[in-house]
């Protein structure tokens, strides 16, 4: 083993898992291990997933991979696959340890590598900055009580339980202070998010008011959003009037009867600071499917909160998950699904073919569909996202929106659409920051951005540059 102990994650899974990993590895890192790539690391942690069978046997291969790698590494599995079945993973190496617990799978890492067991004492571990992604997920909530009739997510991540706002104001803090501009709200369910007396919409208000002062505290503050008396429901600041924005809240998925006034009232006061894209699962299109989902809501309570949410906010940007090949789901199904996609205009759809999970209600229903007819309608499905990504871009052509920048002239809009930097904006606009950009086109699945928008403030706004470690790269 090397004297610098060295140590790789591989991550499978959702936004949750994603920042879990990156807690780890940010502990790690604090404790004086060093990350390195899957041939040289002396410790290997897999965050595994469960949500379909396919994840399942990524969890095993990734496993398998990393318990076979040239430097002989100890594997540490843990996540949601592990929790729910770990015989799927005993008898890959004698050099692989199972611990769901990530708090236990950091504390064995530690001590395989050598190193100090976690303690009040332990030093700083920040998930953000040099290293990290420029989007910093934090997680606000954990877990499931939805009794969906397919998921097994509520087997493996428990009951739902909301981080005190505390917590989450220290990860937020943590990301502002290494030059996170955009900042995505995670959780299973995170629509569920209440403790201390703050729901999801009194949680962003506080964070709000905290991230300016956090920004404010470290470089004068030049600009804000538009004051109150300027905002007309549904619109943007007019471009003259644009201020430099400091940063950015994204939500990650929220259910539909999450979506409450509340949240769409901030959405529109806050134009830019609360990203107008809401990621809103579906999962069928078929009242008759919907209803055998146990998914909670019904057809017309989903249309009209979206179709409510589009009135009150027209910029918005909606992508969804839909399954296809739900046991009983008919061709007629089917079409329902895709019919609604384009009634409601997506800008992308994630589509997902049904997996039968063990000691599910949906597992013993008649009717299931063979991997050919799934096959065909995931195809058909991913053909029409790309149609309705191109409509909902082409709608924004001749408009502005914030844009994060990353590298290689790419950057991230307001409405989660990939954007293409013209060559003219490249040399002129810093990764990492956020800048009002309009659009003149769409061409490979990107929005091209040719122009910058002046802000009140100007580019001399020093409240919204990153420090010299932050992240630059990596949506």
């Amino acid at each position: 083993m090397s004297a610098v102990q060295r140590f790789c994650v591989m991550n499978l899974g959702c936004k949750v898992n994603r920042a879990e990993a990156d807690s780890i590895t940010a502990a790690l890192v604090a404790h004086g291990a060093e990350r390195a790539g899957l041939k040289e690391a002396d410790l290997v942690v897999v965050t595994t997933c469960t949500v379909t069978s396919a994840a399942d046997a990524k969890s095993r291969k990734a496993v398998r991979r990393a318990a076979h790698a040239p430097a002989r590494p100890w594997v540490i599995v843990t996540g949601c696959a592990v929790a729910l079945d770990d015989s799927q993973f005993r008898g890959i190496s004698q050099r692989v340890r199972l611990l769901p617990d990530k708090a236990q799978a950091l504390k064995e890492s530690l001590a395989l590598l050598n190193l100090a067991a976690p303690s009040n004492n332990s030093p700083l571990a920040s998930r953000f900055g040099a290293g990290f992604n420029t989007r910093a997920s934090i997680l606000v909530q954990d877990g499931c009580n939805k009794t969906c009739s397919y998921c097994v997510v509520p087997q493996a991540r428990g009951p739902a339980r909301s981080l005190p706002p505390a917590d989450i104001l220290a990860q937020f803090e943590q990301a502002l202070a290494a030059g996170c501009r955009e900042l995505v709200l995670s959780g299973i369910d995170l629509g569920a998010y209440h403790a201390e007396g703050l729901d999801l919409p009194a949680l962003l208000l506080h964070l709000f008011a905290a991230g300016k002062k956090i920004v404010a505290a470290s470089r004068p503050l030049v600009g804000s959003l538009c004051a109150p008396s300027k905002q007309v429901a549904g619109t943007l600041c007019a471009p003259s009037e644009q201020p430099a924005l400091d940063f950015r809240v994204r939500l990650s998925s929220l259910e539909p009867l999450s979506i409450s006034d509340a949240l769409l009232a901030l959405m529109v006061a806050h134009p830019g600071r609360l990203c107008a894209h809401l990621h809103v699962p579906l999962q069928s299109g078929s009242k008759s499917v919907l209803a055998a989902m146990c998914r909670g809501y019904s057809l017309d309570q989903y249309t009209e909160r979206l179709l409510f949410a589009r009135r009150l906010v027209p910029q918005l940007a909606l992508s969804t998950d839909v399954i296809v090949g739900f046991p009983g789901e008919t061709d007629a199904d089917f079409e329902q699904s895709l019919a609604l996609c384009r009634q409601l205009g997506f800008c992308r759809v994630h589509a997902f073919r049904y997996s039968r999970r063990p000691l599910t209600p949906a597992s013993e229903l008649p009717g299931q569909i063979d991997s050919q007819t799934m096959r065909y309608r995931s195809r058909v499905l991913r053909t029409l996202t790309g149609e309705l990504a191109a409509a909902d871009a082409a709608r924004r052509i001749g408009s502005s929106e914030w844009v994060l920048v990353g590298t290689d002239g790419l950057g991230r809009s307001d409405s989660y659409h990939e954007v293409e930097l013209a060559v003219s904006l490249r040399s002129t606009l810093q990764p990492g920051r956020l800048y009002f950009l309009r659009f003149s086109g769409y061409r490979n699945g990107k929005l091209l951005a040719t122009a910058q928008v002046p802000s009140a403030a100007g580019d001399r706004n020093p409240t919204s540059r990153p420090p010299a470690n932050a992240p630059t790269g990596g949506f």
